[in-house]
């Protein structure tokens, strides 16, 4: 489901199912960096999902890869909007998450620029609906 104005193109759709399997597959507190079908930032197995989003964006950044545009992902509910400032301002434009805090729909109406994409239940989680009402599985 997406909650933001503007719903993801195909490619980083693309790139967010991948996102979400790695970090899926990753230690807890996971989130993933992608884009073009790659991995571009990992960060996992810390107290805080802020510390891990901190992780995969310099761990990016470390490795020369641009993060504007790039696709992240979140292997649990982001209850609070720390991880989604930190991924726009380093150009992250769209977050896919599991959703489930009960303060995920309060996190979700922050950055709501008009190139920010937040989503969630995505990548089998449950089903993917774009604000345009096109239904993926």
């Amino acid at each position: 489901m997406v909650v933001t104005q503007r719903a993801p193109t195909e490619a980083e759709w693309e790139d967010m199912r991948f996102a979400m399997i790695v970090a899926k597959h990753t230690k807890s507190n996971a989130v993933t960096i992608a884009k073009n079908g790659q991995i571009v930032g990992v960060g996992a197995g810390q107290m805080s999902r802020i510390d891990s989003t901190r992780i995969a964006v310099s761990k990016a950044r470390a490795n020369h890869f641009e993060l504007r545009g790039c696709v992240a992902a979140s292997d649990a509910f982001l209850p609070f909007d720390d991880t989604l400032v930190e991924l726009a301002e380093a150009g992250v434009t769209v977050l896919g998450q599991p959703g489930g805090s009960v303060t995920t729909n309060r996190s979700s109406s922050r950055p709501t620029s008009g190139t920010w994409r937040w989503c969630l239940r995505v990548c089998g989680i449950s089903s993917i609906r774009a604000d345009a009402g096109r239904e993926k599985n």
